[in-house]
């Protein structure tokens, strides 16, 4: 038993310093469990015969010291039964580990190849508002996905590198290594891609966004605004008419002028979102274009309609000026008409009312 036992504790060591993979321990260790079970009856022999000795001796000393040996090859079996057993455990649970290491590893790697093409599916951005919403909120589950499976992605990295420092063979831990930086890179790339693509749908959204608001403040009121303008009334020549139709439009004017920032800024959110979107651009230029084309009549229209008006107004106090001089001048040659009203006495007198009369005459 002692020789037997000694065999088995020195192979247990070398199995120990050849630094086998898992499973190869384990297969080396449960044989030498079989040859440590095997050893039982013979064990169960040397009891019986000590028992059978304690019987025949009646030697104190001699009892013991048969006493001691037994219970040295029953330690030595018990520590040998007790470390291959806890060495199988350890084994058992490398082995356990290095499974579930190859399963996650595997599923990982099948999850990359999936969301891969999910990620680098061809990607064209659309100006739509209700088209960019559905590949906002589309692609927003797969960027999600990507960054929860970061964690997943980081331990199996960590456990492929333990599994690597405690490997033997360098040939395996060089696979494991190659393995393992093509799962990190792949995923890098992956995550990369997500971001930068959720960044930029994130870009074009807020710029639809905020193109659509502006819209929606500034054509309204650019509605209203021609509404005026066609209600205005025709040109006349009444003086407080035009005074008061032209105090109207310098009100719109001055209301237009209010506006020039907003339509500004409509057609910077206009050139943002358009820089950033891949289709449907056309639909939205069409509309910025009507909408700089109304602004510009508009423009046009009060700038022609200010200098139309004020030129007929002043062409007005000027015709009243001049009436009111020709009035004047009337009634002057109207006075000097009555004095002439008594007939003349001589003919010097005569001579000089003609005179007088041919350059009123002139005059009018």
């Amino acid at each position: 038993l002692q020789a037997n036992f000694q065999k088995i504790s020195n192979e247990f060591d070398r199995l120990d310093d050849a630094r086998l993979e898992a499973e190869e321990h384990l297969e080396a260790l449960n044989l030498l469990d079989e040859d440590l079970i095997s050893q039982r009856p013979l064990l169960a022999d040397a009891e019986s015969l000590t028992e059978r000795l304690f019987e025949l001796v009646t030697d104190a000393a001699s009892k013991n010291d048969i006493r001691y040996k037994l219970s040295s090859i029953e330690r030595l079996y018990n520590n040998l039964n007790h470390k291959i057993n806890q060495r199988k455990v350890e084994l058992q649970l490398s082995v356990k580990e290095d499974r579930d290491f190859n399963i996650s590893s595997e599923e990982i790697q099948k999850w990359l190849d999936q969301i891969e093409q999910s990620v680098f599916k061809d990607l064209r951005i659309s100006c739509r508002l209700d088209i960019l919403n559905q590949q906002h909120s589309s692609f927003e589950s797969i960027y999600k996905e990507v960054l929860d499976k970061e964690h997943e992605v980081h331990l199996l990295f960590n456990r492929g590198n333990d599994m690597i420092a405690k490997s033997s063979r360098k040939q395996d831990s060089r696979s494991l290594r190659t393995k393992l930086d093509g799962i990190k890179s792949q995923y890098d790339k992956i995550k990369k891609e997500a971001t930068d693509r959720y960044t930029r749908l994130q870009r074009c959204l807020e710029n639809c966004k905020r193109y659509h608001q502006a819209f929606d403040t500034f054509v309204p009121w650019l509605d209203l605004c021609e509404v005026k303008m066609s209600n205005l009334q025709e040109l006349c020549c009444d003086r407080a008419m035009l005074e008061k139709q032209m105090k109207e439009l310098q009100q719109i004017k001055h209301e237009v002028m209010r506006h020039s920032q907003e339509f500004d800024n409509l057609k910077n959110v206009c050139e943002n979102l358009l820089s950033c979107c891949d289709v449907d651009e056309q639909e939205v230029q069409t509309e910025m274009n009507e909408i700089k084309k109304r602004w510009d009549e508009l423009n046009k229209f009060i700038v022609e309609r200010v200098r139309v008006l004020d030129c007929i107004i002043n062409k007005l106090i000027e015709y009243k000026e001049n009436a009111r001089n020709l009035n004047q001048d009337l009634k002057k040659m109207e006075n000097r008409l009555e004095s002439y009203s008594e007939a003349p006495k001589s003919l010097d007198r005569i001579r000089a009312l003609l005179s007088e009369a041919k350059l009123l005459e002139r005059d009018l």
